[in-house]
């Protein structure tokens, strides 16, 4: 795990010619358009990271490490890769679960008709916002592409208190989803980084080094009245 610090220099300019958007980028996006920016265009990765990243890393790091698991009917992959062409976005589930049903999907390499779900493992439910959901909604819009099938419910997983919440993947979220993948290719246009707004979740966030919204808002403030004088 990287030690998290001050972030001095940037490692590169993201590569536009694979225009593939990350999954989890969503999430991050939604919960902060200036960190997407900061990790993902500007590339400060270097550093980045706190306890609370560190303990999700090794959470999920335990979720992929069987790939294929056969019980009866019941088939679990985790780690799957999966896209979606018409999306362009890319990433992996935690964990994907098919059940046997003469109705279901076809899935070549099981050779037979399937029900499908979806899993995604969080540490909490302590997001206030939509986040985890688009991300497990952009991971169902792949799966429904890649298996001409449709998915009205999944699940988000959360280990802290052992709980596996069901979610309908509803109209409104899959618009949501489209709708933040193209707000994330315009962000990817912008020459700097969206002004912080400083809110109190700020201080646990693991790009607040980077980020430093404090020290941003404190010196256009200072400039502002210079301006003024």
């Amino acid at each position: 795990m990287k030690s998290r610090g001050v972030i001095q220099i940037m490692s590169g300019l993201k590569n536009f010619d694979d225009n593939l958007i990350q999954i989890s980028s969503l999430q991050t996006y939604n919960f902060c358009p200036r960190r997407y920016y900061l990790l993902n265009v500007e590339c400060n990765d270097i550093n980045y990271g706190n306890e609370l990243t560190a303990k999700g890393s090794i959470e999920h790091s335990n979720v992929h490490k069987d790939k294929i698991e056969k019980r009866g009917n019941f088939v679990k992959i985790t780690d799957m890769q999966v896209n979606s062409q018409k999306l362009g976005i890319i990433g992996k589930c935690d964990v994907v679960e098919f059940y046997k049903n003469e109705t279901g999907a076809y899935i070549p390499f099981l050779g037979g008709n399937f029900d499908i779900a979806v899993i995604e493992h969080k540490r909490s439910e302590l997001k206030t916002d939509d986040s985890d959901l688009l991300q497990l909604t952009a991971q169902v819009l792949c799966i429904e592409e890649m298996f001409n099938t449709n998915v009205s419910y999944s699940y988000i997983y959360y280990k802290l208190n052992n709980n596996r919440k069901e979610y309908e993947i509803s109209k409104s979220i899959r618009r949501k989803v489209k709708q933040k993948i193209n707000e994330i290719r315009d962000a990817e246009k912008l020459t700097s980084a969206p002004q912080p707004v400083y809110k109190r979740y700020c201080k646990n966030c693991a790009a607040y080094e980077i980020c430093q919204p404090k020290k941003y808002n404190i010196d256009k403030y200072i400039e502002g009245l210079w301006k003024n004088l």
